[in-house]
């Protein structure tokens, strides 16, 4: 949809849009379908900060009834959001897995980044 579409549905339809959390079901589809697929070691999952939806909240009761034999799951509360949340992500990235490869051991992203790469 274009910007120009938007704005007309706004004004056709006479609503405001609103954001909504995914549900349940939906978390549970993407991490079955990551899942199957063949190379996926671990699944990453980061998101906005718990303290502005229930974002983190609802990916961490999905992740816990996803079945224990298939990849790690680890579900990240970034603290964050906009471009501190967008630097995570680009930094997982950069990463390559390396981290999530390790045993017993945690992505833990680098929360203040927003500060540091903000200034790099």
């Amino acid at each position: 949809m274009s910007r120009d579409e938007f704005y007309r549905k706004v004004e056709e339809l006479n609503l405001i849009p609103m954001t909504s959390q995914p549900s349940l079901g939906q978390y549970i589809a993407a991490y079955s379908a990551l899942a199957a697929e063949p190379d996926t070691e671990a699944i990453l999952s980061l998101h906005i900060t718990s303290h502005l939806s229930g974002t983190y909240d609802a990916a961490v009761l999905a992740a816990s009834q996803m079945p224990t034999e298939g990849p790690r799951i680890i579900v990240f509360d970034s603290l964050s959001g906009s471009m501190g949340l967008g630097f995570m992500v680009l930094e997982a990235a950069e990463d390559g897995g390396s981290r999530l490869r390790a045993p017993k051991q945690s992505w833990t992203g680098s929360r203040s980044c927003g500060r540091r790469c903000a200034s790099s």
